[in-house]
């Protein structure tokens, strides 16, 4: 049987055979030369009788071989398997290992690769220490690619499970962070909402220091907010702007979160954060916002002095701001009247109402709104006293008549004030407020008796 092979591969050296395609590129199969095709034949039946002769090893290689040049893939790939199983010691064994793996690959036939390197890695006595590390390299990288093959082919579904067995398979990888993100962008594109989320704080558990990190993260706040799972979505804005500060979208994620929180009744942790946002992100666009919710909210507690005073320094801080400003400067100035120091109060009202009432001046609805409402409220106790003095007649008549008619004027002139703000509610209330006082000063002074004496021209 060996003197048959040697006699046959002295007869197929000696023949001269067209040239070949380079290897693994022959877009069809080429018929095999009748002479090697001979050769093949004659090493099938030497290997069939003498299974365990190690001068079988380079023949079997060479029978694969010959199937492999012409093209005759499927076969190759069998014959190369085979010896790969049979003789995985063998030094053939080895080389047919990357020709098996590196032809899959050229193709890109990932799930081929993937396939024989798995079978490879647990077959015994085949894979040195440098053959191992090719075959993992392999696997590692056909695994990806397979992943990046079904997202373009847009079976989102299989890439995101490609890229979960991959992280899977390789969590220390350099790629395993990518993986796993990848798989939770294919899981959103696939709407598996659930999925996505699992895998997304996963990822998060797992590589907290990724450069995807901060995209997970704004992923998730953004799909809590739209499941209407807001305290969920605030977490998670929360984690960006302090766990990735140097991100630019943490400043915004960071105001949504604190306005999240606002709208979950959670005014603690709301001012909290509106607080810590100015101090993060000073310059930041949003930091006047800010400024002004944290004061909104601490008014909306009736925390009056810390209110006045958050007001107050976002006039100081933010001058440019036009209506909000003038907004600031009206919650600030109608605080100190009613809650912190009247006299102060009332200074700032009427220095706010001169500038609202020059020309020119802004509409500033809600700071005109403010202002004259704290005017009109700062009047209320001068018209309840106005209401309470009596002309009881008399000897006194005519000193109480001019007492009352005294504080009608006063408050006729605050009305007035009121007026010239241009806030349809408050002008309508201090017009019924005037009405009311005159009819009061009218009904006092006509029920008051007659002094003794008095003749009707008196009375007059």
């Amino acid at each position: 049987a060996l003197n048959a092979v040697v006699s046959m591969n002295t007869k197929v050296e000696a023949t001269k055979f067209p040239k070949l395609p380079p290897a693994g590129q022959v877009s069809a199969p080429i018929p095999i030369p009748a002479v090697k095709k001979k050769l093949v034949g004659v090493i099938d039946n030497y290997v069939s009788l003498l299974p365990k002769e190690k001068d079988g090893h380079p023949m079997r290689f060479t029978a694969a071989q010959t199937y492999f040049d012409y093209g005759h893939y499927d076969d190759a790939m069998d014959r190369y398997g085979r010896l790969i199983q049979e003789i995985p010691g063998s030094k053939q064994s080895k080389s047919a290992v990357k020709i098996v793996l590196g032809y899959h690959a050229d193709k890109s036939q990932w799930t081929k690769v993937i396939g024989w390197s798995n079978k490879f890695l647990t077959t015994k006595n085949l894979l040195d220490k440098k053959l191992n590390k090719f075959v993992v390299d392999m696997l590692r990288g056909s695994m990806f690619k397979q992943a990046l093959a079904l997202e373009k082919a847009k079976d989102y579904d299989g890439s995101a499970k490609a890229f979960l067995a991959y992280q899977k398979k390789f969590p220390k990888d350099e790629n395993a962070d990518r993986a796993l993100y990848n798989a939770v962008v294919n899981f959103y594109r696939t709407s598996a909402i659930e999925d996505a989320i699992e895998v997304s704080n996963q990822m998060l558990k797992v590589y907290p220091r990724s450069k995807l990190a901060p995209n997970v993260v704004v992923q998730l706040s953004e799909t809590y907010e739209g499941l209407a799972q807001f305290e969920n979505a605030a977490k998670y804005y929360l984690t960006l702007a302090k766990s990735y500060p140097e991100d630019k979208r943490s400043p915004g994620a960071m105001f949504n979160a604190a306005v999240l929180y606002k709208g979950l009744s959670n005014q603690d942790l709301a001012a909290r954060i509106f607080e810590d946002f100015v101090k993060m992100f000073p310059r930041d666009k949003l930091a006047a916002q800010a400024s002004l919710e944290l004061a909104d909210i601490r008014y909306a507690q009736s925390r009056y002095k810390d209110a006045a005073k958050a007001y107050e320094r976002y006039v100081i801080k933010y001058k440019t701001s036009g209506d909000q400003q003038l907004y600031a400067e009206a919650r600030a100035a109608a605080i100190y009247s009613a809650h912190v120091d009247r006299r102060k109060g009332d200074r700032m009202l009427e220095a706010l109402r001169k500038k609202l009432t020059t020309k020119g001046a802004p509409l500033a609805y809600e700071a005109r709104r403010i202002t004259a409402q704290a005017m009109f409220k700062s009047l209320e106790p001068k018209f309840a006293m106005f209401k309470a003095l009596k002309i009881t007649g008399g000897s006194k008549l005519e000193k109480e008549v001019s007492a009352k008619q005294q504080k009608l004027l006063e408050l006729a002139n605050g009305y007035e004030t009121v007026i010239t703000l241009g806030n349809v509610e408050h002008i309508v209330a201090s017009f019924f407020r005037l009405g009311e006082a005159h009819e009061n000063f009218a009904q006092a002074l006509f029920s008051a008796p007659a002094p003794p004496g008095a003749s009707q021209a008196d009375l007059d």
